[in-house]
């Protein structure tokens, strides 16, 4: 019985050694998400105030904001990465890995069932990515270039949600969000798992590659009124990112480093009525706004802890005071406007 176990162990782990030493299955700490990355894939549990509507007001507070919870988890998950060298410096890399996310919209303080009101998914077939090394005394280290050819996102809200919109007979119960996209960045002085003083610059653009129906999204006969909404005539957003890592000076250092982290973006706000509230609090109003490109700000700024400890399943965790304001970025309340403030628990 030893014998065989030897032999599984030669057979088996072997051939796996020498994928991984060819770059087969191993992982690569270019082109990964900065802090600020709305649809990156980052581990996040954020808590803070965020902008209250009618539509997902269970318990009809009627309050301007309310507490919410967001969590986001999230993979590159590793097929492929080598570097290659010349005169025995890195010159240049690249790396192929599955990119998958689920982003979570939860009113944990609602007083009866602290519903999930909106669940969001994304993945892809694969994502490539590439990096050029440049002379470590320039301001550019680096460049590097993500490239992913088919995405794919859907939303769906909450049961309880569901539940509250057709009890109060709003006139739609739910759109579905659901679309196959392309993506293409291209970034300056990739952090790639430094640990020194950089500022890094990004610039992307996503171009919806799908067309069911409305585009981005469509609307079943028996969830509501089909006419109220409008096709899609815009397939793309774009987007800026600025990320600062500090590792020297006041309140940093090599492992307690001091980030900001912000995304600027062109977000579709989506083209379907959304409802506003009545004085009476009983009643809703249509209003109606027609779909547009609209700038939205996401910001982050707090610390990043590097552990050090052996065998750790995560490289460091950061500690971020977090604001956003433009196009509500869940699911089907991608119609309208939403703000929010919290702290938030980065985990990479």
């Amino acid at each position: 019985m030893e014998k065989i176990s030897c032999w599984i162990i030669i057979f088996v782990a072997l051939p796996l050694h020498v994928l991984a030493a060819n770059g087969v299955l191993s992982t690569a700490q270019f082109g990964l998400p900065f802090v600020s990355e709305m649809s990156g894939t980052m581990n996040k549990v954020d808590l803070g105030y965020g902008t209250n509507r009618p539509e997902y007001d269970i318990s009809y507070t009627g309050e301007d904001y309310k507490k919410f919870v967001d969590l986001q988890l999230g993979a590159q998950i590793p097929l492929y990465a080598r570097t290659f060298e010349v005169d025995g410096k890195p010159s240049w890399g690249i790396a192929l890995s599955i990119p998958f996310s689920v982003h979570i919209w939860e009113d944990m303080w609602e007083e009866v069932t602290a519903p999930v009101l909106n669940n969001d998914y994304r993945f892809g077939l694969g994502t490539f990515r590439y990096i050029k090394y440049l002379e470590s005394d320039h301001f550019i280290k680096n460049i590097g270039v993500n490239f992913a050819p088919i995405n794919h996102e859907c939303t769906h809200i909450g049961d309880e949600l569901t539940i509250y919109r057709k009890d109060a007979d709003l006139p739609i119960t739910r759109v579905n969000i659901s679309y196959e996209y392309s993506e293409l960045s291209i970034t300056l002085n990739d952090p790639n798992g430094s640990r020194e003083t950089l500022h890094s610059f990004r610039l992307g653009t996503m171009i919806r590659i799908s067309d069911r129906g409305q585009g981005w999204y469509g609307l079943r006969p028996e969830e509501g009124d089909t006419s109220v909404l409008s096709v899609s005539d815009k397939r793309y957003e774009v987007y800026g990112e600025y990320q600062m890592q500090r590792t020297h000076g006041f309140l940093a250092s090599g492992n307690v480093m001091n980030v900001a982290s912000i995304e600027v973006r062109s977000r579709l706000k989506y083209g379907y009525p959304f409802l506003k509230e009545e004085a009476n609090g009983v009643d809703w109003e249509e209003v109606t706004k027609s779909e547009r490109m609209v700038p939205s700000v996401n910001a982050y700024f707090g610390w990043r802890y590097y552990p050090d400890v052996p065998g750790s399943a995560y490289s460091n965790v950061g500690l971020y005071v977090n604001a956003y304001q433009g196009v509500n970025y869940h699911g089907m309340f991608r119609n309208m406007k939403y703000g929010y403030l919290g702290l938030s628990i980065v985990i990479e």
